[in-house]
């Protein structure tokens, strides 16, 4: 066992501890590994006959701590003998990649060095779970008073068979209860354990992707769990890089490194070449690629690597979403008002108690055992109360409806990320939509081009025919060399396709139907400087040498619009370059770009021009003076007219966006006619609303980004009202913004910050939800500030992804519609259970207050009963109601505000009405007992009957024809009480007054029908058979008649309510609905009640920190004992100390100062 293992077994539950003691035994774990030979920097000893000579923890060292940066890791990176060694013990290359035919050397890598699988997180066990629903205060209680119970009725029992010779099986009812406790909790945990298993199988999904790399001397796509070291990587801007890497070769790499060592600013990563460099190539797993593109090769995967080390140490946090903190709060109001009802009945009952025993004149009838067994029955029936009232099936209904909803959304093409996007999307009433690839389908295909003076569409082959040789040429060598697309060997499939942009697959494709393969023109050792594609400049260009010339070649493409001012010449007829007039711009203009955006195509101008190599220095053009140099005085070499037809259903799903009372807009990087021809198809704006003599003409309908952002102002900063330390952004002109929102639809030639101005603005309304999708990885800003972010999930990059909380998987703007869908399903869902759970408070908690205030010890619905229907109304029906799926007719409904309240006026008619008819029904069987309920069996049971209806006219515990009867009329209460809540179900279905259809879509949730025949025959086992165990006894044929009849008139009496009694009634009737803190989360009355459960988050703890994070040094500047002691803590607490290197004068210090928390926390 090495060192870390030994101290870290330890220090189980202490996290902090945890992360210090990994923190300071990095090196000491190295070291201490049976596979480590003396020489930290070299081979192990006995490993250089074997085939791979580096050990994965020399690896290790060169990414611990701050080796990476601080020149540490670079001098180990030499030791292992730079570029050349580490690719050759590593046995691959940067042009070859590793031979995946050598099968045998295949397994001993991934022995050696282990994959890139993650470890499932664990998660507990049922039996685990089960044991946690023990740690209910109530339920501890419950079961200690049932206990009590069985062992009084146990000597009873044993005194009345020694007495005469059989016994009434008192103990049965104390064993029937544990056995409902038991049979509640497993349920409830079984709910737990599928839901845990629901999340874990999602988990796997999101982090599923696929990565490219260099295999057998073939770009192969594979799976990332797949990749292993030693592979050559292909990494480009956006992507989120999987493994510890070294970056071998790449142009304007940067890295957001935040994630894993808290620098904000992006770090710059530069290949080390072998004679010598001081740049940082080391690229760390779970980082994000900013910009730029390269290769490197991958030496650490799995739990090799740093994200995977920490990964081991990440406590998950389960944190609770807005609406779940909205009905913690109406739990905890209901929760507190249970208490108070179940602390009234056992006082009231117990007042009773006593003053039976003072009036009765019998000694007999009350002994000590009898007044004992009575007392604790009080007890437990007043605790079965506060079990029943306290609401725990409210977030087991947020738990099931969000993990249902999130599996149906992955069918249909969503990837939740973040839980509470759900319920969000549910009020969503504005969409900022990108247009290529959500609103059209992102399948390029060149259909016109503008060369040699002339204009031909529909046909490459054509175009071929009519182009100069010269020309050509030239344009096919410039599709082919200024592209990052490339065609990919799937390694599942075998098959290739064409990856990379779409724009530059459609040329790429062009360019092959002339003849011209890329592979044979993108020559790496011809590339001399490449500047990539970015939203801000709307341009990529390439510096190419010639071959076997000093001349360059710059080739440049981009927005005509914005290159076209660049250009001073042109290639005519006949291959020809002539200078290109005022004029020849104007012409192309309007007889090209006009042309080509009225037809919807979008259009791409390629340029290039010749430069003398001498004196030509890359590294002296890594500024934007330099690129306007590169790109100024261009030749037109052709206008390229792209189709991207719109998606199927796109234009049905921006109408049905709108019927939902959804603003759809459209934020486009293109010029602003071509952006108008997109949306007049889609449906975001109408042909009307572009005509300024139109009664529908809209002033702001479509804006350019720069005129948008100069007329609001752009946006400012202020301190927070809530926290001053902090700043907030706001629109410098609210007004102006306003009115432009109003009519806004289309923002083209938008950059990211006008994109996020336009979120900013409409999120500063607090009536807006606003959902925007995105896919570049300038898009996360607006995606994270967005109240809903969609990223693409197959054009999308994974810094896109990281920022948004929904990713499409198909990135079409249709299943947008499908999140809007269940987000308000999930709200609507909420809302059924809610009114059908307080309906059976209400109901619940009233029979027993009236039974306790008149007197009854035995009550109505007893303790093992109240169970049963606790079951039914928490599990049962949160099951039943939280899993119906949603109907068309949701989008039809308008948007719910952020403000708006759960418990609606409809909600309060129902639960008010339907509870009144419940309470008179069985208050009725209880009181007032007609004849018409009962059929008696003799004159002397209808004496009994008679005799007990009045409420003052109590049973003789004694006497077992008045306990037979009492129990007869309580059996019908109890069934009554359960078939009025079945149906009942039925009518929680619907809840507005317009919602008279309560069989609407019955069929559709199976689950429903499927927990409701389970209930009935439950229920009628229980009536049949359990009657000892549960104190019933056997109703007739007529009776159960009678229960049905009066169980199954509430569906229509909830109708005739909705009908009858207008909503404004209950407008005065309201519950606190403010979101619950943390604080409040632990300290509220249903936590100090019950032990809370919350669901899972998919975040970690830890990352909350990253912002914040500052390097611990602050023990090394302490002036005396007490003050470093104190930094010590300050320290311990931040949860990155893991991350944190500690030099070795210090560590033993840390180590000390651990070992001494250890020992006190032993003691």
């Amino acid at each position: 066992m090495c060192i870390r293992d030994r101290y870290m077994g330890s220090f189980k539950g202490s996290y902090k501890l945890k992360a210090l003691i990994y923190c300071v035994m990095t090196d000491q774990f190295i070291k201490s590994s049976p596979m480590r030979g003396k020489d930290e920097d070299g081979p192990a000893e006995g490993s250089n006959s074997g085939a791979f000579p580096i050990l994965p923890e020399q690896f290790i060292s060169m990414f611990d701590g701050e080796n990476h940066s601080n020149g540490t890791g670079i001098s180990k990176y030499r030791d292992l003998g730079g570029k050349s060694g580490i690719l050759r013990n590593l046995r691959t290359s940067e042009e070859e990649g590793i031979n995946t035919q050598d099968f045998p050397l295949m397994a001993e890598r991934e022995r050696t060095y282990g994959t890139n699988a993650p470890h499932p997180a664990k998660i507990k066990t049922l039996c685990e779970l089960i044991c946690d629903q023990f740690e209910d205060k109530t339920i501890r209680i419950l079961i200690l008073a049932c206990i009590a119970s069985l062992g009084i009725g146990l000597w009873r029992d044993i005194q009345e068979y020694t007495e005469k010779g059989s016994m009434e099986l008192e103990s049965l009812e104390g064993l029937s209860i544990l056995f409902a406790i038991f049979l509640c909790v497993v349920v409830g945990s079984w709910n737990n354990y599928s839901k845990e298993q629901q999340f874990q199988k999602l988990m796997a999904v999101r982090e599923e992707r696929d990565i490219v790399v260099i295999r057998d001397s073939k770009d192969t796509s594979i799976s990332v769990h797949n990749l292993l070291a030693g592979d050559i990587l292909k990494i480009n801007g956006g992507e989120q890089i999987p493994a510890d890497c070294i970056l071998l070769a790449g142009t304007k790499f940067s890295v957001d490194e935040s994630s894993q060592t808290g620098e904000t600013n992006d770090i710059e990563k530069h290949p080390l070449l072998d004679s010598g460099s001081s740049a940082n190539p080391f690229l760390i797993s779970g980082t994000l690629v900013k910009e730029g593109s390269g290769v490197a090769v991958v030496v650490c995967v799995g739990d090799y690597t740093r994200m995977g080390r920490l990964r081991e140490m990440l406590d998950e946090e389960e944190e609770l979403t807005p609406l779940q903190r909205k009905l913690e709060r109406i739990a905890d109001g209901i929760g507190q008002m249970g208490l108070i009802v179940a602390i009234g009945i056992a006082v009231i009952m117990s007042i009773w108690l006593v003053i039976k025993i003072l009036m009765n004149n019998d000694p007999k009838a009350y002994d000590l055992t009898t007044v004992l067994n009575l007392a604790i029955n009080i007890v437990i029936f007043a605790i079965t109360i506060l079990v029943m009232a306290v609401p725990e099936g409210l977030p087991l209904a947020v738990t099931l409806s969000l993990a249902y909803s999130v599996s149906k959304m992955k069918d249909e093409n969503n990837l939740v990320r973040q839980l509470d996007s759900c319920e969000t999307m549910g009020g969503s009433n504005n969409v900022c939509s990108d247009k290529t690839g959500t609103l059209t389908k992102n399948r390029m295909t060149v259909m016109a081009m503008y060369a040699e003076g002339r204009s031909v569409e529909n046909s490459e082959n054509a175009s071929a025919a009519l182009l100069s040789p010269f020309c050509k040429q030239l344009l096919c060598e410039s599709i082919c060399i200024n592209s990052e697309a490339y065609i990919l060997i799937d390694e599942k499939t075998k098959t290739s396709r064409k990856m990379g942009n779409a724009t530059e697959c459609a040329l790429l494709t062009m360019a092959e139907s002339m003849g011209y393969k890329y592979q044979d023109y993108r020559v790496k050792s011809n590339e001399i400087m490449i500047i990539p594609f970015n939203s801000k400049r709307k341009r990529m260009t390439s510096v190419y040498r010639t071959n076997n010339t000093d001349k360059f070649i710059v080739y440049v493409k981009g927005a005509p619009d914005l290159l076209l001012p660049n250009c001073t010449s042109i290639i005519s007829e006949g291959g020809k370059i002539i200078p290109l007039t005022e004029q020849g711009k104007k012409d192309i203009k309007d007889k090209v770009l006009a042309r080509n955006a009225v037809i919807g195509y979008r259009t791409l101008l390629l340029a290039y021009k010749e430069i003398n190599s001498y004196g030509f220095n890359a590294n002296d053009c890594d500024n934007e003076a330099r690129y306007a140099e590169l790109e100024s005085e261009l030749t037109i070499s052709a206008v390229i007219g792209i189709e991207d037809p719109l998606r199927d259903g796109v234009k049905k799903a921006v109408l049905t966006c709108k019927k939902a009372g959804i603003i759809v807009r459209m934020v486009t990087g293109d010029d602003i006619e071509y952006a108008k021809s997109i949306a007049v198809q889609s449906g975001i704006i109408t042909r009307e609303e572009l005509d300024p003599g139109s009664d529908s003409y809209k002033q702001y309908a479509c804006m350019l980004g720069v005129e948008f952002a100069k007329l609001v102002g752009g946006l400012v900063k202020e301190p927070d009202p809530e926290d001053p330390e902090k700043t907030k952004e706001r629109v410098k002109d609210p007004e102006m913004f306003k009115a432009i929102s109003n009519d806004l639809r289309v923002l083209a030639r938008s950059q990211p910050e006008h994109k996020y101005l336009l979120v900013t603005g409409l999120k500063e309304d607090e009536r807006n939800v606003v959902a925007v999708t995105g896919d570049g990885t300038n898009d996360a800003p607006a995606l994270k500030k967005a109240d809903v972010g969609f990223a693409m999930g197959i054009a999308g990059t994974e810094i896109a992804k990281e920022a948004s909380k929904i990713i499409l998987l198909d990135d079409n703007f249709g299943s947008i519609i499908t999140a809007l869908k269940w987000g308000r399903n999930i709200y609507q869902s909420i809302r059924k259970f809610l009114q059908f759970q307080l309906t059976v408070n209400v109901t619940a908690l009233a029979i027993s207050v009236i039974s306790a205030a008149v007197g009854k010890l035995d009550p109505p619905i007893n303790a093992i009963q109240m169970l049963w229907v606790n079951l039914i109304m928490d599990t049962f029906a949160a099951l039943a109601l939280a899993t119906e799926p949603p109907s068309e007719k949701v989008l039809l409904e308008k948007p719910y505000g952020k403000n708006e309240s759960i418990m609606s006026r409809s909600m309060w008619r129902n639960i008010v009405c339907v509870a009144l008819y419940e309470i008179v029904v069985l208050l009725i069987i209880d009181f007032v007992r007609p004849d018409i309920f009962f059929w008696y069996e003799d004159d002397k049971e209808k004496s009994t009957y008679e005799c007990m209806k009045h409420p003052f006219n109590q049973i003789d515990i004694k006497n077992k024809d008045d306990v037979t009867c009492e129990r007869r009329v309580n059996t019908m209460i109890f069934h009554t009480f359960v078939l009025l809540q079945i149906f009942n179900e039925m009518n929680a279905r619907r809840i507005k007054s317009k919602e008279l259809l309560i069989f609407e879509n019955f069929c559709n949730n199976w689950i429903f029908i499927f927990i409701l025949i389970v209930t009935i025959i439950v229920q009628y086992l229980l009536i049949f058979f359990a009657g000892r165990a549960i104190k019933t006894v056997d109703l007739t044929f007529e009776q159960h008649l009678v229960s049905i009849a009066l169980s199954v008139n509430i569906i229509t009496w909830g109708i005739l309510c909705k009908m009858i009694f207008p909503e404004s009634i209950f407008a005065c009737v309201s519950l606190n609905e403010k979101e619950m803190s943390d604080k409040e989360l632990v300290s509220g009355t249903v936590s100090f009640i019950r032990r809370r459960r919350k669901i899972r988050s998919d975040r970690p703890k830890i990352q909350k920190g990253f912002k914040s994070f500052s390097f611990p040094k602050r023990s090394l500047l302490a002036r005396n004992k007490q003050e470093r002691i104190q930094s010590f803590r300050k320290d311990l607490a931040h949860p990155l100390l893991s991350l944190i290197h500690i030099s070795e004068p210090t560590r033993p210090l840390y180590i000390s100062y651990a070992v001494f928390c250890l020992k006190k926390k032993n003691n």
